[in-house]
């Protein structure tokens, strides 16, 4: 899929408020709101996801470390689905570690429900973001 992604700092400066839109070949288009924060009472980073194709809101948690060549924000989220199935979400973004590699990320996504093996993680999609300044 093709589309893109919008940043804009919100609630004074507090969050980044980001919008995805996204085409899907023979669907309509997917909306995706996303707010990111750094949650210091709970000490992680945080994103809220707000989706056009997708009923349920998703807190996502985790963490972000810094590894020589990039950064790392290692996240997960839990949630009921239909059925009383859970579904389990893990996403691995990376971007450069310095400001002259931070022109794009990619960010792995991986899904299970509860009716799956512990480990038995799908591949959900890979996003790739590069920057364009207008």
């Amino acid at each position: 899929m093709n589309g893109t992604l919008v940043c804009k700092s919100a609630l004074d400066d507090q969050f980044i408020n980001c919008t995805y839109e996204m085409e899907r070949p023979g669907k309509v288009r997917g909306v995706d709101e996303v707010f990111f924060n750094y949650n210091r009472i709970y000490k992680v980073y945080e994103s809220l996801w707000l989706s056009s194709t997708w009923p349920i809101k998703v807190l996502m948690q985790g963490n972000l470390e810094r590894e020589v060549e990039n950064l790392n924000l290692s996240t997960k989220a839990e949630f009921l689905i239909e059925n009383e199935v859970m579904e389990y979400v893990r996403g691995e973004l990376l971007i450069g570690a310095d400001k002259a590699n931070q022109n794009s990320f990619t960010r792995q996504t991986y899904i299970r429900t509860s009716k799956m093996e512990k480990d038995d993680w799908l591949h959900h999609m890979t996003e790739v973001a590069t920057r364009q300044d207008h």
